[in-house]
């Protein structure tokens, strides 16, 4: 299926060779590229009069992924089909690959936390860049607008015990330190793959659009029952 959708031609045999699985993994984005311009939104099934008919759930929310480190380009490759369009911000020379999916754009930012400034109130915030100086930098600025739906920052307990201990001293609220979300993914498996915390964050980020979907909805207008 990769190799169809990225315009190649294989045998049937090629197909259930074990010599050509580094290829179809390779060739796996592309797929998921090919997914994420074919959905706009994602859907909510009622049912009515013995039809089933889409409605319209969310739309895309804003991400701002701080890093374009390994775990940076997974996340957004895992992103890539799901209902995000993301703001991909690294300052560093060459630091994001040549191709990125549809909804991902590359910003070289010279000043990188200088962009929460300009992200919309309920965008998502991710943190996962070269340096810790940089990440908690971000961090603060974004806890300290305290309009994100998602503030996340990659890094072990160690790391959250001591940014919290900075934020603290800066005189950030504390109802705003408890609300980051740090390490990033911790509620999935417990591998240090960047594919498989990109997999565990895209969950949380789900979860993070879902509740900001549910706060901000009218009353009286709930989610179908399946």
């Amino acid at each position: 299926l990769a190799a169809v959708a990225a315009g190649c031609s294989v045998s049937t045999a090629s197909l259930i060779n074990p010599s050509t699985d580094l290829l179809l993994v390779a060739l796996l984005p592309f797929v998921l590229l090919l997914t994420a311009q074919a959905i706009e939104l994602l859907t909510d099934e009622t049912f009515g009069a013995g039809r089933r008919r889409g409605t319209v759930l969310l739309a895309l929310s804003p991400v701002l992924l701080f890093g374009a480190g390994h775990v940076g380009r997974a996340l957004v490759w895992a992103l890539a089909p799901l209902p995000f369009a993301v703001r991909w911000i690294d300052g560093r020379p060459g630091a994001f690959p040549a191709a990125v999916p549809g909804r991902a754009t590359t910003v070289a930012a010279a000043d990188p936390v200088a962009e929460l400034s300009a992200a919309p109130h309920g965008a998502l915030v991710l943190a996962m860049t070269h340096s810790h100086a940089l990440d908690y930098a971000i961090v603060e600025a974004a806890l300290r607008s305290n309009r994100f739906a998602y503030v996340g920052l990659i890094g072990s307990a160690t790391k959250r015990a001591r940014f919290e201990g900075r934020l603290r001293q800066a005189g950030v609220e504390a109802g705003a330190v408890a609300r980051l979300v740090c390490p990033i993914g911790a509620s999935g498996p417990a591998s240090k793959h960047p594919a498989v915390i990109a997999a565990s964050v895209a969950v949380e980020l789900l979860v993070a659009q879902e509740r900001a979907s549910l706060a901000v909805r009218p009353a009286g207008v709930r989610k179908a029952a399946p």
